[in-house]
Order: structure tokens, then C-alpha cells, then sequence
């Protein structure tokens, strides 16, 4: 498979809304309804789990593929006897990736999924080819304060509706569902600073992006990881495009920019 450029997507959200500023969540009328059927999907067996994960693309003309996944407990991905960590879930990725013979990947992390996109950066460099870090943090100091505040509290029952019913769609088993979401919790409250050395040491060109409402502001990337670069790109102007754009089209653009950044030579962590 390695004649194919792969793009490997972590979209992880957390799984409460106290993540907005404004302490709300969209209403969903800008969803995409598009469907990619998956050239080839299934579970690998790596690191003691069962990884679902999907290849979409083209089969002929192009040499771009896409590589969803769903990390540990989520989904339709089994769980072990282990927390959900950073670091374990990149080690899973790097195992994913060797799985399907994949040399190097573009990846392209969301939120939580972004955390585990840098470690993979960190941990498994030659996987790595560029990397998009979307709406997320490095730094405890980063993200809103009232991000903590609500962590303190999560519970099960303020788990959004909708997400429970995208979780329940493909794996109807509620205990696991509560599970994913007990660990994800128990993740974030136990969030630890990523080293400024582990960050600077990551040496593939990379886009970060922000938006104007989101859990981390541009200040408090700059105040809190110096050696961040930032791109060109507005995070207003991001936000604005975010609001209207499918996240499919938002994510394929995503992965245009970082692309065009790396040939220009910026930016990187």
C-alpha cells in the first residue's frame, strides 16, 4: 500500500459540551450528509485491542487515500484493561499504520485526536510525513478555564444526546458507551503538560488551526509554547469558513493548506 499518500484523520471529541466559551454546541444544520463508502474497512488486531478503522479514496486516477479510525473503547474498537491515554492510543496508531503497511501518513488530528496526532509526531517520527494540529492544547494553562471547571464535574447524564446516538448508531452496547466516556473524562481531568522539549522536537511541517470561540485562543498559544510558529491564516477567517463549511469539506481544506505550508517550508511546531 505504499504507493498511496495517506491521510490519517483523528477527529476525537471530548465527550461533554464545556468546551465552548459560550458554553454551546452547534445545532447540526451545517452537517454534511455526504457518505464515502469505504474502499476497505475492519478491525486490526494491535497493542491487545481490535482498532475498526476505514480506508476511503479513489481506486483509479489520484494517489490520495483517507484512514479513519476509532481509538480505544470508541466505538466499534474494543477496549483493554488500561486507560485511554495520549500516548497509548499514538503507540495503537503507530501499530495501525505498520498494520496496513503504510510508511508514512499525513495526519490530520481534531481535538483530542489532535493530542494524539502529536504524540504519534513525538513517539513515532517516521510514520510522519505533515501533520494539522486542529483545536487543541499542549498546555494545561492553555485551554479556557472553565474547560477544568466543567471536567471537575462530567458526568454521564450531561453526555450530549447526539453524541451518545452517533456512538449507539454503530455499536449498540450503552455500557461500553459510558465507559468511552468515563475514560475519556478521567484523560482529560488527569491532562498533563506535553514537555516543551517532546514538542520541539517534532520536525514535520505542520499547520495548527484555531477558531475565535474555541477551548484554546491564539494567546494562550503564544504565551504558553513559544516555540509554536503560527500560521498565516486568520483563526477569525477559520472560524467564519468552519461555520458554514461540512467538516468534510473543512477537513479536505485542511489538508490543502498543510500541504501547501510544507512546500513553502512553514509553519512547524
Amino acid at each position: 500500500m505504499s504507493k498511496w499518500h495517506f491521510v490519517l484523520v483523528l477527529a476525537i471529541l471530548l465527550p461533554n459540551d464545556g468546551c465552548s466559551p459560550r458554553g454551546t454546541m452547534g445545532d447540526g444544520d451545517n452537517v454534511s450528509t455526504l457518505e464515502s463508502k469505504p474502499l476497505e474497512s475492519g478491525q486490526a488486531p494491535v497493542t491487545g485491542i481490535n482498532m475498526y478503522y476505514e480506508v476511503h479514496g479513489r481506486r483509479e486516477g489520484g494517489r490520495r487515500r483517507v484512514i479513519a479510525l476509532e481509538e480505544q473503547a470508541h466505538g466499534r474498537t474494543t477496549d483493554r484493561n488500561t486507560p485511554v491515554a495520549f500516548e497509548s492510543s499514538a503507540d495503537d496508531v503507530a501499530a495501525l499504520l505498520r498494520y496496513l503497511k503504510v510508511d508514512k501518513a499525513d495526519i490530520l488530528g481534531f481535538s483530542n485526536g489532535a493530542s494524539i496526532a502529536l504524540q504519534v509526531a513525538i513517539r513515532h517520527p517516521h510514520l510522519v510525513r505533515k501533520m494539522v494540529f486542529a483545536s487543541s492544547i499542549t498546555k494545561r494553562t492553555g485551554a479556557q478555564p472553565q474547560l477544568w471547571e466543567f471536567m471537575k464535574q462530567a458526568d454521564f447524564s450531561s453526555m450530549p444526546q447526539q453524541l451518545k446516538d452517533a456512538f449507539l448508531l454503530v455499536n449498540p452496547d450503552v455500557q461500553q458507551l459510558k465507559t468511552m466516556h468515563d475514560k475519556d473524562v478521567a484523560r482529560m481531568q488527569s491532562f498533563r503538560d506535553v514537555p516543551d522539549d517532546a514538542v520541539r522536537s517534532v520536525g514535520v511541517p505542520t499547520l495548527i488551526v484555531l477558531g475565535d470561540q474555541d477551548i484554546v485562543t491564539p494567546e494562550c498559544l503564544r504565551a504558553d509554547s513559544p516555540h509554536f510558529r503560527r500560521t498565516p491564516a486568520d483563526p477569525a477567517r477559520w472560524a467564519r469558513r468552519l461555520s458554514w463549511r461540512s467538516r468534510h469539506d473543512a477537513e479536505a481544506d485542511a489538508i490543502s493548506r498543510a500541504n501547501r505550508a510544507a512546500d513553502r517550508g512553514v509553519p512547524r511546531l
